[in-house]
Parts: C-alpha cells; sequence; structure tokens
C-alpha cells in the first residue's frame, strides 16, 4: 500500500535533494541555515526518510522517482519570479510556458510540503474555486475605478471584521529571493478590499483590478 506521505517533504529533505544541481535557497522554505545550525542529526535523518520514501535504494543511489522530483526541485529553483498565493507558492517554468511548478504546504501543521505541477488554466480554476470573489462577474460602477483608498471611518470600521476568504499575495524579489510586496484581499459588503502591508494602505479593488493582477501575476493572457 503506497504511504501518502511518500510526496510530501520537509525542508530539510527539500534541501538534501536540492544539493543534487548545488541548490542553496528554495523560495518558499525557511533559510537552509535555520537547519544546519541545529546539526548534522537532522539531515542524517532526512536522507533515511528519502530512502524510506523511495528516492534512494539502500546502497545510496538515486531512483527514478527521485530523478523526477529533483528535475521538478530544479526546474521551481530556476524560475525567474515567484509569487506566494496563501499556502501555494508559483513558479515558472522555462521549458514549458503554460505551466507552473507549485511549492505547497498544507494548513495541517506538519510544516511538509508538497511539489505540484499545473498548467495555469488549471491554477485558476483552483483560486476561483478556493476564493468565490475572484470569479464573481463584476459590477457596472460608473467610476470606473481599479482601486482607490478607503476614508479613515471605512478603515476604522474594519477592526472587528473578520473575512471568511483572504487571498493572501506576496511578490518576490529575485536579488535576494524575499518578499517585497504582500496584498491581502477580501470581501466586505459585497465590495473586494485590498491591502498593501507596507505602509498598511487599504483600498476598495475592482472586480477587474485584482483579475488584471492575477493574470499579470502568474504570466496569462485573458480568456475571450
Amino acid at each position: 500500500m503506497t504511504n501518502p506521505d511518500n510526496d510530501m517533504f520537509n525542508a530539510p529533505e527539500l534541501y538534501l535533494l536540492a544539493r543534487a544541481f548545488d541548490g542553496e535557497t528554495i523560495v518558499g522554505l525557511p533559510d537552509k541555515r535555520i537547519f544546519q545550525l541545529m546539526g548534522k542529526s537532522v539531515f542524517e535523518a532526512a536522507y533515511k526518510r528519502l530512502i524510506e520514501k523511495g528516492l534512494f535504494s539502500e546502497q545510496g543511489k538515486l531512483t527514478k522517482s527521485g530523478y523526477i522530483v529533483i528535475k521538478t526541485l530544479e526546474q521551481y529553483c530556476q524560475s525567474d519570479k515567484y509569487v506566494r498565493i496563501n499556502q501555494a507558492t508559483f513558479a515558472f517554468r522555462k521549458d514549458a510556458k503554460e505551466e507552473l511548478i507549485i511549492l505547497y504546504e498544507p494548513l495541517d501543521g506538519s510544516e511538509k510540503y508538497k511539489l505540484l505541477m499545473f498548467s495555469k488554466d488549471i491554477a485558476m480554476e483552483w483560486l476561483n474555486f478556493s476564493f468565490p470573489f475572484i470569479s464573481r462577474e463584476p459590477k457596472q460602477d460608473p467610476s470606473d475605478f481599479m482601486k482607490k483608498p478607503l476614508l479613515h471611518r471605512e478603515k476604522h470600521d474594519l477592526d472587528d471584521f473578520e473575512p471568511e476568504y483572504i487571498l493572501d499575495i506576496e511578490l518576490f524579489d529575485l536579488d535576494n529571493k524575499k518578499p517585497k510586496q504582500r496584498w491581502l484581499i477580501f470581501e466586505k459588503d459585497e465590495k473586494l478590499i485590498s491591502v498593501n502591508t507596507e505602509g498598511w494602505k487599504y483600498y476598495y479593488a475592482s472586480q477587474n483590478w485584482l483579475k488584471k493582477m492575477l493574470l499579470n501575476e502568474l504570466n496569462q493572457e485573458a480568456k475571450t
């Protein structure tokens, strides 16, 4: 019987696999140095788990399954752009422009990750399903705004508000592989609110602004 955890990896396991292509940084994971400071036993235990998962043989030879995971991880690390949306970090394949590699961290507290490969269309379908306000039809608005600041009293009204869904988008700086911009987007009274966490600036956002932002960040053309 296949163990469902065999395609889930913790950070030390992924860093060990990345050694095959001299990868030192994996966007979306804690810094490798954190685990190095814990001592070599952390990586020794990770190597044993990789053997148990069938990525290496008992003799330490790379298996076919191990090769596939390493190649996928290498393509993830070679991306020219990263976008994190909630618990999923999206990377962009250079050899297949319509496909994404996703480092996904389930919200179960396990601190394990899964590498997934989706088309951009499937990724958008997943986002539409997970956050229903993305796919709703835009309302006709005579002002035709993209986004506009909330008034002080409107911002104050949000102090005790708990949204049903929050879309958390982080854009990364490729120079240091750290987040450079973050947006929190949610719905209140059928209106979209977007928050730029740099300075905590609050805006009303139009449906067109949200869709344009997602399509732009996922390098996808708008469907006609």
